[in-house]
């Protein structure tokens, strides 16, 4: 609680998540939504990014997010 999460899917077939919470409110404090609230140079100060690559990013929230699976072999 009062951390950042994230789910990610290590296998190559279909990901179901299904989240409970212990409250019957839910809040969400999203990386996706700071990200896209905060102006470019904001970000890559705070993320040590270059300008140009910073303005790259999401500037709109995201819930789920699709991506290439990093798995990596033991």
């Amino acid at each position: 609680m009062g951390t950042g999460h994230y789910i990610r899917n290590t296998e190559q077939s279909l990901l179901r998540v299904l989240i409970g919470f212990n409250n019957g409110r839910y809040e969400a404090n999203d990386l996706s939504a700071w990200i896209a609230s905060n102006p470019v140079d904001v970000l890559a100060t705070n993320l040590g990014l270059p300008r140009d690559i910073a303005a790259k990013l999401p500037r709109r929230t995201h819930f789920m997010v699709p991506g290439k699976s990093t798995h990596l072999e033991n």
